[in-house]
């Protein structure tokens, strides 16, 4: 037999604070204090403190001291995600904590799973002008499904295994990228210092450096050719996600390709503000547009080189470092299209440019296995919580 039970009902709500700035003494001692980063879904400790304040801190302070093993849940920033506390530690004012559960009836972090597995309609239910949120009072009416201890426990462990296995295809891909990194920096050497002595040139004088034909609201419509954002390139060059909202019509674009308006397989799209010098090779298959001003068209020239060889060269940190050093703007930096038409890249023998891709090419194999691999377990851990916590 199973019943459902309120969150409220299942122990004592403890919120948390900031002790005052103006008294630097309070944040050097011992306590743990943690906010809203430091909710990974899993277990936290000492390693999870963004600093540490003093007995006296919390006494003076909106904070409390939270015993081990209360479940941590967010409450603004990161709304739904969780943890759990291992050792005695405090918070700031954007989590909550469940304290006092009675452990032989629940299983903590049964109970964590439950919150995150409702995190969707918790950041529905956001509110605020400024700083939105949740509160306390959402949380408490949380419905949970009661269930013998054991059977709590036998699904915290399905999960966690699910779990553990989606966070090893995680590192797993991470490695792949650093280990193109690697190679890039062993082949081809810092970019910026050039140790190797290769050709440099601005990338102007090697690609032709421009944007799109601006879109007018007028212009775009309810379905036809995505009309990309920068945040739907962006979406695609780290996530691999194809989001667009937007569209102009298939005339339109036929209009503008006839007109050589439109990237050709192997150009290069760069993103101009926000996260600047992300790139994007276009693929013989891609029909979309993009957003004037926010992404910069790169235009291969027959001299220009291997597109893979560029998006890595954008990727090492040494170049990006230089890149962000030329940038424009106040408060809102971008990158111009004068400014990367100037900025200078080293020039390899093509020979060893193909050598470098036919090494990423083999790393893109295991990549692709990862990411499927990632994808069917996100499937099955995403059933598995619709199975466990559907109310």
């Amino acid at each position: 037999m199973t019943d459902i039970v309120k969150l409220g009902d299942i122990g004592r709500f403890v919120s948390g604070g900031t002790p005052s700035r103006k008294h630097p003494e309070y944040y050097e001692g011992s306590i743990p204090w943690v906010s809203t980063p430091a909710l990974n879904g899993g277990l936290l400790d000492e390693s999870n403190a963004v600093q540490f304040i003093t007995e006296d801190a919390i006494s003076k302070s909106a904070t409390k001291l939270i015993s081990p093993h209360s479940l941590l849940v967010g409450l603004r920033v990161g709304v739904g995600k969780t943890g759990v506390n291992t050792v005695p530690m405090c918070t700031n004012q954007d989590i909550v904590a469940l304290t006092d559960v009675d452990d032989t009836s629940w299983d903590i972090r049964y109970l964590s799973y439950a919150v995150q597995a409702k995190s969707a309609y918790l950041v529905s239910q956001k509110q605020g002008a400024t700083i939105t949120g949740i509160t306390t009072k959402l949380l408490k009416s949380l419905n949970v499904r009661r269930l013998d201890i054991d059977m709590q426990r036998r699904y915290v462990s399905n999960l966690d295994g699910v779990k553990s296995r989606i966070d090893s295809c995680a590192i797993q891909l991470v490695k792949l990228d650093e280990l193109v990194k690697s190679r890039f920096v062993e082949m081809f050497g810092d970019p910026i210092e050039n140790p190797k002595g290769w050709v440099k040139k601005p990338i102007g004088e090697v690609y032709e450096v421009g944007s799109a034909k601006r879109v007018y609201a007028r212009d775009q419509v309810s379905e036809g050719i995505p009309f990309l954002r920068l945040g739907d390139l962006t979406n695609r060059i780290q996530q691999g996600v194809e989001s667009c909202d937007l569209y102009i019509a298939e005339e339109l674009y036929e209009e503008y390709k006839a007109k050589g308006l439109v990237p050709d397989a192997g150009d290069i799209l760069v993103t101009a503000r926000g996260t600047m010098g992300l790139c994007y090779e276009v693929k013989p298959e891609d029909r979309f547009y993009f957003q004037d001003g926010m992404i910069t068209w790169l235009h291969a020239k027959t001299e220009s080189p291997l597109p893979v060889f560029l998006t890595s060269l954008f990727a090492n940190g040494h170049f990006d470092e230089d890149l962000h050093e030329h940038t424009s703007g106040t408060t809102v930096k971008y990158l111009s299209i004068k400014t990367l038409s100037q900025l200078r890249l080293i020039l390899p023998p093509l020979a060893l440019q193909q050598e470098f891709a036919t090494f990423v090419r083999q790393v893109d194999k295991l990549r692709v296995v990862a990411e499927k691999e990632k994808q069917t377990l996100q499937t099955l851990y995403d059933s598995l919580a619709q199975e466990y916590f559907a109310i």
